[in-house]
């Protein structure tokens, strides 16, 4: 009886390792394709970014990235692909699009 309890236990403690392992993961960064569209009045302007699909996102740069929001504008009228996350902890502020915020840390010009 006491053998069947430790193996039970040590099945146990092997699926519940596994699941930690996996618990932890982010999630995959996100792509959207589409393209940048500024909102506001001047001098209160800000870029924003209409997917194919529809969604509205204020654009934000992400603190790692190698490049400039700056970077990103300068590509108005194409169609661009930005790979990142959805932050919805901000939504309806002050120049937040209806969707949230979309973090780029990636972006090619297609």
């Amino acid at each position: 009886m006491k053998s069947v309890i430790k193996v039970i236990f040590l099945v146990l403690l092997a699926f519940s390792a596994v699941f930690q392992c996996f618990s932890y993961g982010g999630k995959a960064p996100q792509v959207i394709t589409g393209h940048i569209k500024y909102y506001g009045n001047s001098p209160f302007e800000f870029a924003g970014f209409e997917t194919e699909d529809g969604y509205l996102y204020t654009i934000e740069i992400d603190k790692n990235s190698d490049f400039l929001l700056a970077d990103i504008e300068k590509e108005t009228g194409y169609r661009l692909e930005l790979t990142g996350k959805i932050d919805k902890s901000h939504r309806n502020g002050p120049n937040v699009l209806k969707d949230g915020v979309f973090i780029v840390s990636d972006w090619k010009k297609l």
